[in-house]
C-alpha cells in the first residue's frame, strides 16, 4: 500500500508555496533566514542557490546549528553540514507545491511533527496539517510527534525510526 510521510515538511494547501507559508504568523519564529549567511554566489549568475556549508564564520555556524539541529552535538551538526549539497534549485520555495484532492487527497498521509523545530516551527506544521485535513476530511493526517529539532540528533533519529516502523506496520 502507498502512503505519504511528511517529516516536518511543507504541505502546501491553502497557500501555494513554502515561501508564502514562511511569511505567515505561524512561521514568525522560523530561523530559516540563518541559511542566507551561507550563500556563496549570486543566484542570478549561477542559476542555483549556491551555499558554502564550510563557512568559517562562528556567528553563521552558531545560527545554523540553532536553526537546524539545536539539540545535536557539534559533531552531529558538522556531519550534517558535510552531507548537505552545495546547490539548491533556484526558486524551489516559490514553486506551486499544492496537491490536488483527487490525487494527493486519496493516499494515506502521515505527518511527523518535530516539536523543537526552528526551521518549520510546530505552529506552522499544525497549520498545514489542519488545512490538509480540512481539504480532505475523509483522509486526514495521522500525526506523530518526536521531541527533536528539524534535523534529528541520534536520539531523535531513533524516535523517527520508531515512528516509521509503526507507520509501516499500520499499512501492512
Amino acid at each position: 500500500m502507498s502512503a505519504l510521510v511528511y517529516d516536518a515538511a511543507f504541505c502546501c494547501v491553502d497557500l501555494p508555496t513554502p515561501d508564502e507559508y514562511l511569511a505567515t504568523p505561524e512561521a514568525a519564529s522560523s530561523q530559516a533566514g540563518a541559511m542566507l549567511e551561507f550563500i556563496a554566489a549570486d543566484p542570478a549568475v549561477v542559476g542555483a542557490m549556491r551555499f558554502n556549508w564550510r563557512s568559517s564564520s562562528a556567528e553563521a555556524l552558531t545560527a545554523a546549528k540553532a536553526a537546524l539541529c539545536a539539540d545535536a552535538t557539534d559533531g552531529e551538526f558538522y556531519a550534517l553540514l558535510n552531507a548537505m549539497a552545495p546547490d539548491d534549485i533556484l526558486g524551489r520555495g516559490a514553486t506551486d507545491s499544492r496537491g490536488t484532492p483527487e490525487r494527493w487527497g486519496r493516499i494515506p498521509r502521515f505527518y511527523v511533527r518535530h516539536l523543537q523545530d526552528r526551521l518549520v516551527p510546530p505552529a506552522l506544521q499544525d497549520r498545514m496539517i489542519a488545512e490538509a485535513d480540512a481539504r480532505t476530511p475523509g483522509n486526514q493526517f495521522e500525526v506523530h510527534d518526536i521531541d527533536t529539532s528539524h534535523f534529528p540528533n541520534a536520539a531523535g533519529m531513533a524516535q523517527f525510526v520508531e515512528v516509521l516502523d509503526r507507520v509501516g506496520q499500520s499499512l501492512s
